[in-house]
């Protein structure tokens, strides 16, 4: 993965962990639009380590939701 990427990643996540663990309250709004960014960089960091696109049938729910 590169190297870069990898930290945009990062830093998508920490409002969400800062959250989670009391740190600064966001609202709803910002974590989800936290949580779009962390997918839209996971998803090209699948495609440049493979060179294929994500397969969204690769992605299973979880149990019981």
């Amino acid at each position: 993965m590169n190297p870069d990427l990898a930290l945009q990643i990062l830093a998508a996540i920490l409002p969400v962990v800062m959250q989670q663990f009391g740190g600064k309250a966001q609202d709803a709004a910002q974590v989800a639009d936290a949580m779009v960014t962390i997918a839209q960089k996971s998803a090209l960091a699948y495609q440049q380590q493979t060179g294929r696109p994500l397969d969204p049938t690769l992605i299973l729910q979880e149990a019981g939701v």
